[in-house]
């Protein structure tokens, strides 16, 4: 059984300069201080809870008097006030008790988007232009035409000025210290908009990507286009991203992560090699460095594995 279309958010962002607004300060001169924008912050948290706007009634009315210990008289006040001053829209609220604003809306969709929601058969009451299709295109060029009157949509970059500007994208690696080594250009596949659950999902959907592997031998020639020793890297890689909790928020993300722990590895085999001499990982040639990953594969695939005392850092 599908589950039900969830159209409530799980948060939602406080600007640091909120009380700053002059509409904030009206409210807090004309309703003891706290009293009103507590009421403000209430109805926020619920409407982004429910969707992007509610029907106010005399249930709402109720709840909030109940929850923060205010006369429902003081309650009213202070929504119709919220009203007149435009933080909630007045056509709206006049005509059909409903309470949403701009940038309330502008606000819900930029959170609904980044979260990858399946779109709803329609929107109600809508102040915004918002695409109908799904597609991530369209909803970018839509977004270019919200109305800039209230809080400034965050515009998003393209996924190309991304692989320029981040450093732990493969293709933008320019260290110092790696200026003269090979890179690669990495188009990025719709496959790295899909979400897994954990890393063990990721390193098998990358195991799986011969064009993502090629390019990573590509970039990291002291891979030597061994695939089993890639798999002990993403196998050690995976161990790590276990301990440290971290989660990726799709597959590209992924990417980008064990990228820039490649990068690091590639350090150590470079100044190992420089150095000519054993240094604290116990690699000193190449086919060291490659027996290490190795014994680290094997020792991660084992049904117990215990790693000993002198398991070497890849």
């Amino acid at each position: 059984m599908a589950r039900p279309l969830k159209n409530g958010l799980d948060y939602f962002p406080l600007d640091t300069n909120f009380l700053q607004d002059v509409k904030i300060k009206k409210l807090l001169l004309n309703f003891e201080g706290g009293k009103g924008v507590s009421v403000y912050i209430y109805l926020l948290a619920r409407i982004y809870s429910e969707w992007y706007f509610i029907t106010w009634d005399k249930n709402w009315r109720f709840n909030i008097s109940y929850d923060l210990k205010f006369t429902e008289e003081f309650v009213q006040k202070c929504v119709d006030f919220m009203v007149e001053i435009g933080l909630f829209d007045k056509r709206l609220y006049t005509t059909k008790n409903i309470l949403t604003s701009h940038g309330i809306q502008k606000q819900y969709f930029l959170i609904f988007r980044l979260n990858k929601r399946k779109t709803p058969s329609s929107f109600p009451y809508l102040l915004i232009e918002f695409p109908q299709e799904e597609t991530p295109n369209s909803c970018k060029k839509q977004q270019k035409s919200f109305p800039q009157e209230e809080t400034q949509f965050p515009q998003e970059e393209s996924t190309q000025s991304k692989v320029k500007k981040r450093k732990d994208n493969l293709p933008s690696v320019d260290y110092q210290r790696l200026r003269t080594r090979k890179t690669v250009e990495i188009s990025v596949s719709q496959s790295d908009e899909k979400v897994f659950s954990g890393v063990d999902e990721e390193v098998s959907e990358l195991l799986n990507q011969n064009a993502w592997k090629n390019a990573v031998f590509e970039r990291f020639g002291f891979l030597q286009g061994n695939e089993e020793f890639l798999e002990g890297f993403l196998l050690r890689w995976a161990q790590e991203v276990k301990i440290s909790s971290k989660q990726h928020i799709n597959l590209g993300d992924a990417k980008n992560h064990f990228a820039k722990w490649m990068i690091i590895q590639e350090e150590k085999f470079i100044k190992t090699k420089n150095n000519g001499k054993e240094n604290n990982n116990g690699y000193r040639t190449d086919e060291d460095i490659i027996r290490g990953a190795i014994n680290i594969y094997k020792e991660l695939r084992a049904e117990n594995p215990e790693p000993s005392k002198t398991l070497p850092v890849a």
